[in-house]
């Protein structure tokens, strides 16, 4: 099936694929965003790459997305202006065959940690990431960073495992880089 270039078409044809099928409330919600910001997307194009990302990553989870071909259409037509596709655009696809990873954590946090962020009730996924995670602090690093564009959820994946796996450590917390800079220099 041929499909329109059009944007609003393209979030529809993917949204009407999810499994569950999403309705415009359901990935309003699951993106964290109004549902008139939605529709604007769906009437005008997405406005910028990070918010373009987060649609594939959901669409790729929830199984509307099955090929790093069928992302790159996507993200060639579906912006409000022509983005370049990010690397991590292909790495959503790697390891799709092995869609669940037994995190070997426990719940919750150590006794006296602070995590200025709650769990998100929303968050759906990224169970290979945090894989990815706990497999660097076992194999014997003792930081990892998470990066990539703005607004494609690091900072959710980061709290998301402090609550799984924070009973893993002696102590969590959360913070900037530039913010531990100047605080390591006073």
């Amino acid at each position: 099936m041929s499909l329109p270039r059009s944007s609003p078409n393209r979030i529809a044809y993917y949204r009407d694929r999810c499994q569950p099928m999403l309705t415009q409330r359901d990935l309003a919600q699951a993106l964290g965003i109004h549902l008139n910001t939605l529709k604007n997307w769906e009437r005008d194009g997405v406005p910028s790459s990070a918010d373009l990302y987060r649609l594939v990553e959901l669409f790729v989870e929830r199984g509307a997305m099955t090929t790093p071909d069928a992302a790159l259409g996507f993200w060639q037509v579906s912006g409000r202006k022509a983005f370049s596709a990010p690397p991590e655009l292909f790495g959503l696809f790697e390891h799709r065959d092995q869609r669940t990873y037994a995190l070997p954590v426990t719940p919750g946090l150590p006794a006296g940690s602070w995590l200025p962020f709650h769990r998100n009730a929303l968050f759906v996924g990224r169970t290979a990431e945090q894989h990815w995670i706990i497999q660097a602090f076992q194999n014997g690093h003792t930081a990892v960073a998470i990066t990539g564009i703005g607004g494609i959820g690091k900072t959710q994946l980061a709290i998301e495992f402090a609550h799984d796996a924070g009973s893993l450590f002696t102590g969590a917390s959360s913070g900037s880089a530039s913010r531990m800079r100047r605080l390591s220099r006073r």
